[in-house]
């Protein structure tokens, strides 16, 4: 389950985790995930004292996006390989259609 929040720039995620995490779990324990998981087959009765079902400050992932952002976006000798050879593929499918077309119409 993944869960996005959006937060000034000048938060860094080290400091999302120390101070916000622990208002932001306990609601999730209580309010998201029974709601997420009744009635899912293999997971006991969602209660208040079931601590298999929750989850806690080790669970959580912190990502920024900016960082994945700009490490996707790069611009690399693989990524402009097949940028090349989806144009040449596609080329190639016009230019042999023109030809086929070309000779049928000339027969």
């Amino acid at each position: 389950m993944n869960i996005g929040l959006c937060v000034p720039s000048i938060c860094s995620s080290e400091l999302i985790k120390d101070n916000i995490a622990n208002y932001m779990i306990p609601f999730i324990n209580t309010l998201v995930v029974p709601i997420e998981f009744t009635g899912v087959k293999g997971i006991k009765a969602l209660d208040g004292d079931d601590d298999q079902n929750k989850i806690d400050i080790n669970d959580m992932v912190m990502m920024e996006s900016q960082k994945l952002n700009d490490e996707m976006t790069k611009v690399d000798l693989g990524k402009t390989s097949i940028t090349v050879l989806l144009i040449c593929l596609a080329l190639l499918v016009i230019a042999s259609t023109f030809i086929e077309w070309i000779n049928k119409k000339s027969k």
